[in-house]
């Protein structure tokens, strides 16, 4: 009678292996480099990307919106939003992102994202 705990344990095991583990993003940049982090939007229904920067000192933000269907009108189409971050000053920062409706203050996001940034 000793199966059903195995088969428990088993069980438990495999539920532990399975679980998506929060990889961390960091990325390193030198005074003057950039990189761009692109993030898929849909800004006619309202939501739209947002971030927000710890330490603003240490980078730039530029954002551009990229629609990939320009040639043809297509009402509710995703567009991306690329934010092209640049390295100021030496130091760290951390930008997230958060998908959402300006209005709506207090509801959570539907997506978000994190960045650390290392400028060296």
């Amino acid at each position: 009678m000793r199966k059903p705990s195995y088969l428990i344990i088993i069980f438990l095991f495999s539920l532990i292996a399975c679980q998506k583990k929060k990889s961390k993003n960091i990325s390193k940049l030198k005074i003057g480099e950039s990189l761009v982090r692109s993030l898929e939007g849909n800004p006619s229904t309202g939501y739209s990307w947002q971030y927000n920067v710890s330490n603003p000192d240490n980078v730039a933000i530029s954002v551009e919106m990229i629609d990939e269907n320009k040639d043809m009108l297509v009402i509710g189409a995703p567009i991306k939003m690329n934010f092209t971050i640049t390295g100021k000053k030496i130091g760290e920062t951390r930008i997230i992102f958060v998908y959402k409706r300006t209005w709506e203050n207090n509801t959570p996001p539907l997506k978000s994202d994190t960045l650390d940034i290392k400028v060296d």
